[in-house]
């Protein structure tokens, strides 16, 4: 869809859900998928989304510092304005995520 400058373009949003365990990547993706709904539901254009098996959560970053990298080159790839979690992420982690200039967060 083209946008014209009387036009309001809606703000694009990259998705991200994590799991533990192989078994749970199905329930992740079902996560995104009504993430992704309500997110289009609110006027936000989903431009990508990353479901991330974890190990173990990470204090400072919520995922790994690699899986943090990964998340906002995709961003960026894309041209994501923010990045959406399917989970409450702290204060510290919000800052180290969107250290990618011109990216906010939000959670779902």
């Amino acid at each position: 869809m083209n946008y014209n400058d009387t036009e309001r373009r809606p703000k694009r949003a990259y998705l991200v859900s994590v799991y533990k365990g192989s078994n749970q990547k199905n329930e992740c993706l079902k996560h995104l998928d009504e993430l992704a709904f309500l997110s289009e539901t609110f006027g936000v254009e989903v431009v990508g989304q990353m479901s991330c098996m974890i190990r173990k959560f990470t204090a400072s970053t919520f995922v790994t510092e690699g899986k943090v990298e990964e998340i906002i080159e995709a961003v960026k790839e894309c041209g994501a304005e923010m990045i959406i979690f399917d989970d409450e992420i702290s204060p510290a982690q919000q800052q180290f995520v969107g250290s990618s200039p011109g990216t906010r967060r939000m959670r779902g």
